[in-house]
């Protein structure tokens, strides 16, 4: 599993923290309605996708948000698996600011992985 790295909060500036900040207060909003609804997000996403096929992608065309650049969808695994799934989050490269760059730090190597760095953010 990949570390979640916080970033140091003095490197960020004011508006990347408030859209930040922002962004927490709608997805705790989010949670909140789904579970007053005794639902989850797994479920909406497969809801009126009919047969469930495992290693598929859900919903079935993927979802991509042409304003934003940005593609996400969920990937299930098989039975014998011991995670359900997850989701795959994507933002195209048209939509990464001009000085955003792939960093590969040692970590991200050893997991295959790679982060983006963005300047001032």
């Amino acid at each position: 599993m990949t570390e979640l790295r916080i970033p140091d909060l003095k490197m960020l500036g004011e508006p990347c923290i408030r859209a930040s900040l922002e962004a927490v207060a709608e997805i705790r909003e989010c949670y909140r309605v789904l579970k007053k609804g005794d639902l989850n997000i797994v479920g909406e996403v497969l809801r009126g996708q009919g047969p469930f096929y495992e290693l598929d992608h859900y919903p079935k065309d993927d979802v991509f948000d042409a304003s934003t650049g940005s593609q996400y969808y969920y990937h299930a695994h098989r039975s014998d698996h011991p995670e359900h799934g997850h989701f795959y989050l994507f933002l195209r490269d048209a939509a990464l600011p001009e000085l955003a760059a792939p960093s590969r730090p040692a970590a991200a190597v050893a997991s295959g992985r790679a982060e983006l760095r963005i300047p001032g953010h």
